[in-house]
């Protein structure tokens, strides 16, 4: 069960410290809920990056999950966030904040 979400880089270049930044977000994206083994990978495809989120729960795609919610939920409310927190980075990076 794969949800592919695609982080956007707003059309800079993303240097080595940017992308170490995004990766620190895998970290705790990959703790959001470890019992359902949802992970966040981070691939870069030319100049734009991807994050991928798989998730499983109970070993059966579309289950739900060890707290009681649905794995799609879960997943929907993650990407969002991630969404939110990378663009926010990405932003301050490009006004020379960071």
């Amino acid at each position: 069960m794969n949800f592919q979400i695609e982080l956007l880089n707003d059309g800079i270049d993303l240097k080595k410290e940017h992308v170490h930044q995004i990766e620190s977000l895998q970290k705790i994206f990959s703790r959001f809920c470890g019992e359902c083994q949802i992970r966040v990978q981070l691939l870069k495809l030319g100049s734009r990056y991807e994050a991928w989120i798989t998730g499983k729960a109970m070993g059966l795609p579309f289950s739900i999950c060890h707290r009681g919610r649905d794995v799609g939920e879960i997943l929907g409310n993650l990407s969002t966030r991630l969404k939110k927190v990378v663009v926010k980075k990405l932003r301050k990076y490009k006004q020379g904040i960071v």
